[in-house]
């Protein structure tokens, strides 16, 4: 079973997920800075893959 694939499309959404439940659960600076900073990997993750993901390319016709 191939487990790093299935990492790398859910970490994102991991991260955002926990970083939530941190966040409401805070009570010192040092737990907000954390939450914080795993919400904006999350965010960066997510964020970065959109923007360089290939796109679905329509194929030109090749001359023969």
């Amino acid at each position: 079973m191939n487990l790093e694939k299935y990492w790398y499309e859910a970490a994102p959404f991991v991260y955002t997920v926990v970083a939530g439940i941190f966040l409401g659960r805070a009570d010192s600076v040092l737990s907000v800075i954390s939450s914080v900073l795993l919400l904006s990997a999350g965010a960066t993750i997510t964020f970065l893959r959109r923007t360089h993901s290939p796109k679905m390319r329509p194929l030109k016709k090749t001359p023969r």
